[in-house]
């Protein structure tokens, strides 16, 4: 779904501009992603309207996004009835060994846009940078641990290669105000 986070970013693309996203991909990603009107938090993870209408909405799809209060959102479900996914027979015929999707979006102005994403951000062949990576960590442990002890992880991460003794990486690790 990075796809339309590239394009929203990139044409600077507000929420009510859009008239309509088309998202094709394989019949396996279909599959995959099977609710069309997901009802909880754990539903919106395999939805293609979901996933693509929050990321037109907030321009993102962390921890925040994915909770049952937002999936009720009347927004995000407005958005999420613009979503028209189908079965690309182009993407079929290339197979299964990658997740391929063509995402068309086309605004009420009368532009659209047209992103062919093959490699989803976090892949080995397209790395997160360090920074999405810091990112993405401080949005998954946020609510589990405190600001002090997740500095504190990410610095030891990031310079395991200097590491002398695994034990005071592994103490990073497990931050002393989990121990009890």
């Amino acid at each position: 779904m990075d796809g339309l986070l590239d394009l929203v970013r990139e044409h600077d693309i507000k929420p009510d501009d859009i008239e309509e996203i088309r998202f094709g991909t394989s019949s396996y990603g279909l599959v995959a992603l099977r609710y069309d009107e997901p009802q909880n938090a754990l539903e919106a993870k395999f939805s293609i309207p979901f996933c693509l209408a929050i990321i037109a909405r907030e321009r993102a799809g962390g921890v925040a996004q994915f909770q049952d209060e937002v999936v009720k959102r009347a927004d995000v479900r407005q958005i999420m009835g613009r979503v028209k996914k189908h079965l690309d027979d182009e993407i079929e015929a290339k197979g299964y060994d990658l997740i391929r999707s063509r995402i068309d979006v086309r605004l009420s102005d009368g532009r659209s846009f047209t992103i062919y994403p093959e490699l989803s951000r976090g892949t080995p062949q397209r790395p997160m940078s360090p920074a999405e990576l810091e990112a993405k960590f401080r949005d998954c442990a946020a609510e589990s641990l405190p600001n002090a002890d997740l500095n504190e992880i990410i610095a030891s991460v990031f310079a395991i290669e200097e590491v002398g003794n695994v034990n005071d990486f592994v103490r990073t690790m497990v931050p002393q105000t989990m121990i009890k």
